[in-house]
């Protein structure tokens, strides 16, 4: 009960219906099918299957309700377009970041980010990939402000 209240009061991640038909060549003869297609198929089996929930896959970061933020399509539109000038990573797996804009403005980039999730193909370091691509500098902050010290010391 507690994990459901919880899981209510986070914010929305932003979500898609995966429903893009797939194809391929299976011994010289063409097959396509599509998430609901083969939901379709599955409710036959289980009548309570729910096709709309199953094929909706969840994506990137939640719009932040603490700061001012923009979206990672504008973010994206942006690197394409030249107006970015730098990306700050913070948190340990770069869940947080920021753009600096060619202009001076700094600003975090929020819903639709990808956040590190083990099991789907979602990541920050896809928009390292992307950075590198258009030789546009980053840096990750994780460990910022950490003092080392020797084993065994006090």
């Amino acid at each position: 009960r507690k994990k459901a209240e919880y899981a209510a009061s986070q914010p929305k991640r932003p979500t898609e219906l995966r429903d893009k038909p797939q194809c391929f060549t299976w011994n010289g003869e063409e097959k396509c099918f599509s998430c609901t297609s083969e939901c379709e198929y599955y409710k036959t089996l289980n009548p309570k299957l729910d096709c709309k929930q199953w094929c909706t896959v969840e994506y990137g970061q939640a719009k932040p309700t603490d700061e001012d933020s923009i979206s990672f399509n504008e973010f994206v539109q942006g690197v394409y377009g030249g107006t970015v000038d730098r990306v700050d990573f913070y948190g340990y797996s770069g869940d947080r970041a920021y753009a600096t804009f060619k202009d001076g403005k700094r600003i975090r980039i929020g819903e639709g980010f990808p956040i590190e999730v083990g099991n789907e193909a979602s990541s920050p370091l896809f928009v390292v990939r992307l950075l590198g691509q258009k030789q546009i500098p980053y840096k990750f902050h994780f460990l910022d402000g950490v003092k080392y010290t020797k084993m065994g010391a006090n």
